[in-house]
C-alpha cells in the first residue's frame, strides 16, 4: 500500500475496498483488554474524489438456474462521471457499459443496469451516486468465481465471491409455469427479492433469490397459491415424489422456515408444476367421521365434500384389525385410480388376506343429513375391531384417505 492509499480490510486481513486519498486520512486506534481495535475515519473531500461502495454481501451462495445480483455505487461531488469496469477472475466483462463478447457469457444471460441518484443532503454541491447492478441470469456451476467492479483510472475496487450451488433445475424450467399470483403477492407485501416466484414464467427477467426469503414471505406466497387455504397441493406433491419435509410448501399451513427447507429448492420445478395444474388436484379429504349405533346396525357419517363443477362419490374402507395392528398408525390404503360410477362404495379389507370386497350402495341406501353424508354398515362382526377411512372420488382423481375412525 502506498503512502497515498488507504485499504479497508476485514479481520482476516483480506481487503475489500481501497481509496486513493487526495486529502489527509486520519486513523484512530484504541486498545482495550489487550486487543487492538482499528477504526478508519476517512476524511473524503466532498468536492474532489470518488467513493466506491456496495449494498451487496461480499460472499454470495445461490442456486443454479436463478439470478445473481452484484451492485456497486460511485459517490461523487463536482466530479465527472467515472468509467467502471466489471471482471470475473481478471477476465473483462464490461468496459463501462460496453459488453465484451470474448468474456464467455451469453449476452442474454448477463445484464448491466445503471442509474443516477441525487444526494439531496448535499444540495449545495453537485453530489450524486452512480449505481451499477450486474445481473447474471440462469446461473450455472461454471459461473462460480471472483467478480469485481473497478474504477478505471482510479484505484478503487470491490470484490464479490460467487458460489453457485447445484440443483435439479434445467434451463427454461419456468416457461411452462402458468400461474400468476403477482397481484395477490403485491397486496400482501412480499419482499421484492421473493416476489418473482409469484409469476415464475418471468423468472428469467427478474432477480430472484429464494435463499433470502423469510418465513413471512413464504406464508404470504402460499396464502395466495392456495387461495387462502382452500386448495391443498399435498396429494400432487406426493405423486411427484417430493420429500415429505417439503410438503410445507404444498399447503397453506406453513409455520416456520427450517434449515431442511433449503433442500426443497431442488424440487421447485415439481412444486411449481402442481401450482400450475389445478385441474389435476385431488379432491378434498372427507372430515368429521363419526359412528352412531342404531339397534343392531351402525351408521357412519362424514362431512360432505361440495364440488359445484362435478359429481362427487365416496369409497368407505372398512379394515379389520388385530390387537397388534389396532395400535399401529400405518393404516394407509391403496387408492382407486378410477372413480366409481356409484355414489358410495364400501371396500371391506379382510383380515389376513390382501382381498378386498367391494359393495356398491344403491342411492336409496345413502342419507344426506344437512351437510353430512351417512350410510349404514351391516354385517359387522361384534368381536372384531375395525378401522374406517373414507375417500372422495371425482372424475379428476381420488383424495387421500381420511383420518381413521376405530369401531369395536
Amino acid at each position: 500500500m502506498t503512502n497515498n492509499e488507504v485499504r479497508l480490510a476485514r479481520s482476516d486481513g483480506t481487503s475489500f475496498a481501497s481509496h486513493r486519498r487526495k486529502r489527509p486520512v486520519s486513523l484512530i486506534t484504541s486498545v482495550a483488554m489487550g486487543v487492538t481495535h482499528l477504526f478508519f475515519l476517512v476524511l473524503l473531500h466532498q468536492v474532489h474524489g470518488y467513493q466506491l461502495t456496495s449494498t451487496n454481501d461480499n460472499y454470495l451462495s445461490l442456486v443454479a438456474g436463478f439470478t445473481a445480483r452484484m451492485q456497486c455505487s460511485v459517490y461523487r461531488c463536482n466530479e465527472p462521471r467515472p468509467v467502471i469496469s466489471w471482471y470475473k477472475d481478471d477476465l473483462l466483462l464490461f468496459n463501462g457499459t460496453e459488453f465484451i463478447p470474448t468474456s464467455g457469457f451469453e449476452p442474454e444471460n448477463i445484464v448491466l443496469q445503471e442509474s443516477i441518484v441525487n444526494d439531496r443532503a448535499n444540495s449545495d454541491l453537485a453530489c450524486v451516486a452512480d449505481e451499477y447492478t450486474l445481473l447474471l441470469k440462469n446461473l450455472t456451476l461454471q459461473d462460480s468465481g471472483k467478480y469485481r467492479c473497478e474504477l478505471n483510472d482510479y484505484p478503487q475496487q470491490l470484490d464479490f465471491h460467487l458460489n453457485v450451488l447445484e440443483s435439479g433445475l434445467k434451463f427454461g424450467f419456468n416457461q411452462n409455469m402458468t400461474f400468476d399470483y403477482s397481484e395477490c403477492c403485491l397486496e400482501k407485501g412480499m419482499s421484492p427479492l421473493c416476489r418473482p416466484m409469484c409469476k415464475p414464467r418471468d423468472l428469467h427477467l427478474e432477480f430472484f433469490d429464494p435463499t433470502s426469503c423469510q418465513t413471512a414471505d413464504y406464508k404470504n406466497f402460499l396464502a395466495c397459491a392456495t387461495e387462502s387455504g382452500t386448495k391443498d397441493y399435498t396429494p400432487c406433491c406426493r405423486q411427484k415424489n417430493i420429500p415429505s419435509f417439503c410438503f410445507d410448501f404444498c399447503t397453506s399451513d406453513f409455520q416456520m422456515l427450517k434449515r431442511s427447507h433449503r433442500l426443497c429448492l431442488y424440487y421447485l420445478t415439481e412444486i411449481f408444476q402442481c401450482f400450475s395444474q389445478p385441474h389435476s388436484l385431488n379432491p378434498e379429504i372427507p372430515t368429521g367421521l363419526r359412528s352412531i349405533k342404531i339397534v343392531n346396525r351402525l351408521k357412519l357419517c362424514w362431512k360432505a365434500v361440495v364440488l359445484l363443477d362435478e359429481p362427487t362419490g365416496y369409497t368407505v374402507h372398512l379394515k379389520e384389525m388385530t390387537p397388534e395392528s389396532a395400535s399401529s398408525t400405518n393404516l394407509l390404503v391403496e387408492k382407486q385410480r378410477n372413480p366409481r360410477s356409484t355414489e358410495v362404495v364400501i371396500a371391506r379389507h379382510l383380515l389376513g388376506t390382501p382381498q378386498v370386497m367391494y359393495l356398491h350402495l344403491h342411492s336409496s341406501s345413502i342419507q344426506k343429513e344437512g351437510s353430512d353424508v351417512c350410510v349404514h354398515l351391516d354385517g359387522l362382526n361384534p368381536n372384531v375391531r375395525y378401522a374406517v377411512m373414507v375417500q372422495t372420488n371425482t372424475k379428476t382423481g381420488v383424495s387421500e384417505p381420511s383420518a381413521p375412525l376405530f369401531l369395536s
